[in-house]
């Protein structure tokens, strides 16, 4: 095996789900379990060749595996591996005992939502469960951040989205992700925003987060945002994220290895088994659409994070994708910021 460092480890600890995402990458749910001897390996994998790295537990609805992702932690924790963790959740299954081991371990929580009830309902199901859970993180002191995936539906409500999340006084941050032409999302019905509403939702979102950031403790930043500012060490290689450079690896819950998570179960990026020791795969079909633009007449060509080369991959797009005009405009606001 080669040594390359892992630097981003994705184990997607289940293919269960108990919702049923209109627009899911992922595709129809299975009831497939990564067995936690597999997610050792990997994470073993991991130590040897780096002194620190990130592990991301995702599913599936990973808290349908909860015995195995609590395994992954204690193992993490007894290792005394370098190594931060997160997990993406849709945040329906949180109780009083998940919620006190993710603050224990330390976890980097994330929770999924959409927006508003009516809206998270008619996109993702059980809004009511899931604000609930938010609730109960609040309660035990976890901290969390929020995704929100784009679409015609919800972009002229982010910053009502904002206003709802600033209730809760532990959320440190939201994130933005644009679909993804894979899996239930091609038969969904459901649909990028035009270039003009993402735009008009950005700066609403923006108006709303510095009213309501004027007003808390701690700021609730946004990602997408915060990658301008603070541009990652990505960025002076060259590529959007660790996977272009073969430091990224994906373990799916049969313990398949891809490149990256949005890869995870596409025949096409499979690269083996964890058990065999597969190496962190230099993907050179994500290299060739990572769109990694020097574009000399953007002006924010010299903060910018490029573009998400499996999503470019999967959704095959032409002229500028939105990942472009979300750039454009959150610089521009910006800078108009730090101008005043």
């Amino acid at each position: 095996m080669e040594n390359r460092p892992i630097k981003y480890l994705t184990l997607s600890v289940t293919g269960k789900c108990n919702l049923a995402c209109k627009y899911c990458y992922r595709g129809e749910p299975n009831n497939d379990v990564m067995k936690p001897e597999w997610a050792k390996t990997a994470i073993d994998l991991a130590a040897a060749h780096a002194e620190s790295f990130h592990v991301q537990i995702t599913g599936g609805e990973p808290l349908l595996a909860w015995g195995v992702v609590l395994e992954i932690l204690e193992y993490i924790q007894k290792s005394e591996v370098q190594a931060s963790v997160g997990l993406q959740t849709n945040g329906t299954l949180i109780d009083d005992s998940i919620a006190q081991a993710l603050l224990a371990h330390k976890v980097q929580v994330g929770v999924s939502l959409d927006g508003s009830i009516t809206l998270h309902n008619r996109l993702r199901g059980e809004a009511e469960q899931t604000l609930n859970s938010l609730a109960l993180l609040t309660d035990y002191s976890v901290p969390f951040r929020t995704t929100t995936v784009v679409t015609a539906d919800n972009a002229a409500s982010l910053g009502k989205t904002a206003l709802l999340l600033s209730a809760f006084p532990t959320i440190q941050g939201m994130a933005l992700d644009l679909l993804v032409r894979k899996g239930s999302q091609p038969k969904s019905g459901v649909f990028p925003p035009s270039h003009q509403a993402l735009v008009d939702g950005l700066v609403n979102l923006k108006r709303c987060l510095d009213f309501v950031n004027a007003r808390r403790k701690s700021p609730i930043v946004l990602r997408e945002a915060e990658r301008l500012l603070h541009p990652s060490s990505t960025r002076k290689t060259k590529a959007y994220c660790r996977a272009q450079l073969g430091q990224s690896l994906a373990v799916s819950p049969d313990g398949g290895v891809y490149p990256c998570g949005q890869t995870i179960g596409d025949p096409a990026f499979f690269k083996g088994s964890i058990l065999e020791g597969a190496a962190p795969p230099i993907c050179t079909a994500l290299i060739k659409h990572s769109i990694y633009r020097e574009c000399r007449t953007c002006e924010a060509r010299e903060v910018c994070p490029g573009e998400c080369p499996s999503r470019l991959y999967y959704n095959k797009e032409t002229g500028a994708p939105l990942s472009c005009v979300m750039t454009q405009t959150l610089f521009k606001l910006l800078k108009k910021v730090s101008a005043a």
